[in-house]
């Protein structure tokens, strides 16, 4: 467990600050992640089981998770993002980058599917692999149109997916934005000095920044530098996205807070109210 809580800690993450929160309690007190109270990773209160419940479709043929309804194929990005399957993915309905990306590359493969909707639910998580799959989205327009339907959350890395689409429709309790990088870091060393553990390491001379010091002036500047430079990637994906200029995003898109559909709307940050059966 505490390698994957290394893992988290060493991430980038793009995600709302309860959620993140949410996760490293569950990683570093051994939670049972299944029995986590949905609310904290699905802005609707639904699981991804109950959502995919609604919609009344047939598994994709070739998909991991996308359901085919009519000749649309709905895809959940749905609970917190992950690179990769993990525990969260298999237990909590969190989202795998990888996973998507395979079901939208089916999507557009198949005979069966016309159009394609990204089922969004979701605070946000680990930005790796997310400007990648989001690329793929918006290189994607034009072979079949493709929707984000924001079903309770599309917020930080959810909401950098979500504009890469032809189209973002909200319910009108959709809740979207949250465009920043957060990094997470925990100091362990009071704690581990209670316990009588001695976390030791030999760093190569040539590589003086290879260890933060986070309690350093210098090194809460480095990982600042690092957090900054990544948010530079998302805002201008999101500019790039939505057919606007840098400065419209940092102006007018939230600054990191996260907006409710109408007002979302009005700032260019999404383009109309609807319901998933609408599309």
């Amino acid at each position: 467990m505490n390698n994957v809580l290394d893992a988290i800690l060493n991430e980038a993450w793009g995600i709302m600050p309860s959620a993140l929160e949410a996760i490293l309690q569950i990683v570093d007190r051994g939670i049972d992640s299944s029995n986590v109270d949905p609310k904290l990773f699905h802005g609707s209160g639904q699981t991804e089981q109950q959502a995919l419940l609604a919609i009344r479709g047939e598994r994709l043929d070739g998909a991991r998770r996308a359901v085919l309804r009519d000749s649309t194929a709905i895809i959940p990005v749905m609970g917190p993002i992950f690179p990769r399957a993990n525990i969260f993915t298999a237990y909590s309905g969190a989202t795998s980058v990888d996973q998507v990306a395979q079901d939208l590359q089916v999507a557009l493969d198949s005979d069966d599917v016309e159009s394609i909707i990204l089922n969004i639910d979701s605070p946000g998580g680990a930005i790796t692999g997310v400007s990648e799959l989001a690329d793929q989205i918006f290189e994607a327009r034009g072979e079949k149109p493709i929707t984000a339907f924001v079903y309770g959350y599309a917020a930080s890395a959810a909401y950098w997916i979500a504009s890469a689409a032809d189209e973002i429709v909200s319910t009108d309790t959709g809740r979207i934005g949250s465009i920043g990088v957060v990094a997470a870091w925990t100091d362990t060393s009071r704690r581990d000095e209670k316990l009588g553990i001695d976390n030791i390491e030999i760093v190569s001379s040539q590589s003086p920044k290879k260890r933060v010091d986070i309690q350093s002036a210098e090194g809460r500047r480095q990982i600042q530098t690092l957090v900054d430079q990544l948010a530079e990637v998302f805002v201008g994906a999101v500019a790039r996205n939505r057919d606007v200029e840098t400065e419209t995003v940092l102006a007018d898109f939230g600054a990191g807070d996260v907006f409710v559909a109408n007002r979302a709307i009005d700032a260019g940050m999404a383009d109309r109210i609807g319901s998933l059966e609408a599309l």
